[in-house]
């Protein structure tokens, strides 16, 4: 994805609830020039040192997806395509372990939706093994527990789970200080759901396709923030907006018009002001979306 390289870092604040990804390309637009951060495997001894900041953890083998889903590591934080979090400390650990210990009451929902560890557990550590003949390769043992205790008072035998992944070099995560927001992860989760006939490798081009030139063009904040209540009926929206959704939206002549139309020809009145939509009612909020992402597909102009 050379096109999105230059969003490797800089913008993306955490994705936790309120307009999730549509936040963070604001957060871009208002912000400064991205910096570089390279996404490789960190050595314990190298974090003092300029160490890279973060890599990203595939799952692999028997592992599924839904499970925990990609982690992005860095030296304090790990994050979860969904946008959960964890905050971490490194702990010293023997030979190719890289251990992280959690801090306490911390239980994020995994993009299945279950927890990570049973309630009303905790994640305490996570040790992370790569193999020797497969440096590429990791497994995650996940220890739960009531209460906080050393790491070497922890049997092995006491893991909650064992999870193996693949490290990828070539994973972008968009990165800031704030550690927050995995913009690749959140393009193929939605495509993913969408179960489109033309597969959704095609959407996920499409879809970076599209936030590359809403990027590009520098579209202003305001007018990604309207439509994007017009392309989800919702003045309340949260999670994932299409980026060609948002894109055609912003090429349309008149979008507010365009909007009032559907919303008339769906609920057969029409709106009182652009501050009302659809959120009390979403079988009509998604009926007016689908009529105006149709439309605006249609009318959206170079």
């Amino acid at each position: 994805m050379p096109e999105m390289e230059s969003a490797r870092r800089g913008w993306w604040p955490a994705c936790r609830g309120g307009m999730g990804v549509l936040g963070a390309v604001l957060a871009c637009l208002l912000s400064t020039a991205p910096a570089h951060a390279d996404n490789e495997h960190f050595e314990g001894s190298e974090l003092a040192h300029d160490a890279p900041q973060y890599f990203v953890l595939r799952p692999e083998g028997r592992a599924v997806p839904g499970e925990t889903g990609e982690l992005r590591l860095s030296e304090s934080g790990i994050e979860l395509t969904n946008g959960e979090q964890l905050e971490v400390t490194l702990v010293p650990a023997r030979g190719s372990h890289l251990v992280y210990q959690v801090e306490y009451g911390q239980n994020p929902r995994l993009p299945s939706g279950a927890t990570l560890c049973p309630l009303p557990l905790n994640p305490l550590y996570l040790d992370f093994e790569s193999l020797p003949e497969s440096p590429d390769i990791y497994d995650m043992s996940l220890y739960c527990g009531s209460r906080p205790v050393s790491f070497s008072a922890i049997a092995p035998n006491r893991r909650a789970g064992v999870y193996h992944y693949r490290r990828m070099a070539d994973a972008v995560w968009a990165h800031s200080t704030t550690e927050g927001g995995y913009l690749h992860g959140a393009v193929v989760q939605y495509c993913a759901t969408r179960h489109e006939a033309a597969g959704s490798n095609a959407c996920t081009s499409r879809e970076e396709a599209a936030y590359a030139a809403i990027m590009a063009r520098k579209v202003p904040a305001p007018v990604l923030r309207r439509c994007a209540a017009y392309v989800t009926g919702l003045a309340g929206h949260v999670g994932y907006v299409s980026f060609a959704g948002l894109l055609n939206c912003a090429r349309v002549r008149d979008s507010r018009a365009l909007f009032d139309y559907c919303t008339t020809r769906i609920t057969g009145q029409k709106r009182e002001d652009d501050t009302r939509f659809l959120d009390g009612n979403p079988t009509q909020a998604q009926g007016v979306a689908v009529c105006f992402n149709a439309l605006a597909a249609r009318q959206a102009r170079e």
